[in-house]
């Protein structure tokens, strides 16, 4: 994914995860792929890392404690 959270890669892999091809992943954002509800959580908890990693604090992690 890139900074925006939309899909810049996905392999076959994906049609098994959410049904789709994986050309049909790309450009797209997560929540526009993946059917289970907590998606846009998981985007914004994505978002809050890649801040943090990008102002130096760190190795990304999806903790919460962080």
């Amino acid at each position: 994914m890139d900074t925006d959270l939309r899909y810049i890669l996905a392999n076959r892999a994906m049609k098994v995860i959410d049904g789709l091809p994986a050309d049909d992943h790309l450009g797209r954002h997560i929540h526009e792929t993946q059917p289970f509800a907590a998606v846009r959580q998981l985007e914004e908890a994505a978002q809050a890392e890649q801040f943090r990693f990008r102002r130096g604090q760190g190795r990304a992690s999806l903790s919460p404690d962080g």
